[in-house]
């Protein structure tokens, strides 16, 4: 049986969000404003396409919901359903978006402070940014 799963993030920057869904290889609509499933549909600020008529959505929480805190992004899908029409695991993806979004965020933030950044990619495939200050 397939329904909607929301899964909160620490997402706070549409535009990132964005761009790392692009990076990670996959089309975006910010002109949607749903996701269908089996038992009807949920409202979405952004869309994201899986390759399967269930897609993936992405809407801002209320602020005043988590206690007046910057509203962040959460997931939403019928992930049933995008599971069984697509090749996207809901964990690995929220795992590899999670990477994707901090690695845009923690580039752009170092860059605004004129920080030299190297960048190394382990065995495991995690990330390694090294920030250091111009001497």
């Amino acid at each position: 049986m397939s329904h909607f799963i929301s899964i909160r993030t620490q997402i706070t920057e549409r535009e990132f969000l964005v761009q790392s869904i692009q990076e990670l290889g996959y089309r975006v609509n910010e002109n949607f404003d749903y996701v269908l499933g089996d038992k009807g549909k949920e409202q979405v600020e952004i869309v994201m396409e899986t390759g399967c008529e269930s897609k993936i959505g992405f809407r801002q929480t209320d602020a005043s919901a988590i206690g007046g805190r910057t509203p962040t992004y959460e997931v939403v899908a019928d992930w049933y359903n995008v599971e069984l029409g697509s090749e996207i695991e809901r964990n690995e993806f929220i795992s590899k978006l999670k990477q994707k979004y901090s690695y845009l965020l923690v580039k752009d933030q170092a860059a605004e402070q004129n920080l030299i950044i190297e960048e190394e990619i382990d065995e495991d495939g995690e990330i390694i940014l090294l920030l250091s200050e111009r001497g």
